[in-house]
């Protein structure tokens, strides 16, 4: 698979996994936010890559944190940074960031 399609593949693994944990999600770029609180998988895909660096806010009740996605990077690591207390809920898109980087 090419750099575009392991982006993308982690991206919808990501968002789609959040959101089935309840988190409601939103899209911050450089200069504005794209989507906020947002249930919807399609329209928080949609709202992705829409520049070279975004960071995806997730939010459930008291439970908040952060993902710094960076679009230049090989694929499987477009996660490149991340608020820890966010693991237990990434538990499969992260086992597919492994299998990508092998």
């Amino acid at each position: 698979m090419g750099v575009k399609n392991d982006t993308n593949l982690v991206l919808r693994s990501l968002v789609t996994e959040l959101i089935g944990h309840g988190f409601a999600l939103s899209v911050h770029n450089e200069e504005a936010t794209e989507i906020e609180d947002s249930t919807d998988i399609e329209a928080v895909i949609a709202e992705l890559w829409q520049c070279d660096m975004e960071e995806l806010t997730s939010k459930k009740g008291d439970l908040t944190g952060w993902f710094s996605l960076v679009y230049g990077n090989d694929g499987y690591d477009v996660i490149s940074d991340y608020t820890v207390n966010m693991e237990p809920f990434i538990a499969d898109t992260m086992t597919l960031v492994d299998k990508l980087a092998e």
